[in-house]
């Protein structure tokens, strides 16, 4: 129990050079966002007031994918990445209330473990396998909601072949 305790960040002892370089990270990056809100700051990497949290492999890691997206692309693109996730969430969530059975299971399991990877990506970089992940998992979500959307009346062609539209066909047969 005590061993958990002390791996716990903010709580526990183990790794506080982790905690204090994410702190110190997010008091460094702030200012910049704040400066720099729309566009963000995709030359971080050489501004002066950052170079102190260059670490012994000569980069500054950003330990936070959210951190990432937003000074890469400005709160613009930290907005539409969220709103992707959320969307794509949210949907699973509704799909949830909708099937039963071995299609809810699935859904169940689809959610757990994208929300799971959202929550981790805000305590690692962007590196590897991440951004694939993250958007593999949204474009599986999307496919999934899409294939239990309810099926919606199409209009049936007319005999030149051309489509009338629905509120045409109420408005003609009256």
């Amino acid at each position: 129990g005590e061993r958990i305790i002390d791996l716990l960040p903010w709580i526990g002892q183990a790794d506080t050079g982790s905690t204090a370089y994410r702190k110190e990270l997010l008091d460094a990056i702030l200012p910049l966002l704040i400066a720099n809100p729309i566009m963000g700051v995709p030359d971080y990497d050489s501004r002066p007031e950052l170079q102190f949290l260059r670490q012994g492999e000569g980069l500054i890691d950003l330990v936070n994918s959210y951190i990432g997206v937003a000074v890469g692309s400005g709160l613009i693109g930290l907005a539409l990445f969220v709103t992707v996730h959320g969307v794509a969430l949210f949907g699973l969530w509704r799909l949830l209330r909708r099937l039963d059975g071995d299609a809810r299971e699935l859904v169940r399991v689809l959610f757990g473990v994208y929300a799971t990877v959202l929550a981790a990506i805000a305590t690692t970089s962007s590196i590897s396998i991440i951004p694939p992940l993250t958007w593999a998992f949204a474009g599986a979500s999307s496919a999934l909601i899409a294939y239990h959307a309810p099926q919606r009346r199409r209009p049936e062609p007319r005999k030149n072949g051309r489509r009338r539209s629905l509120n045409a066909e109420r408005y003609l047969s009256t």
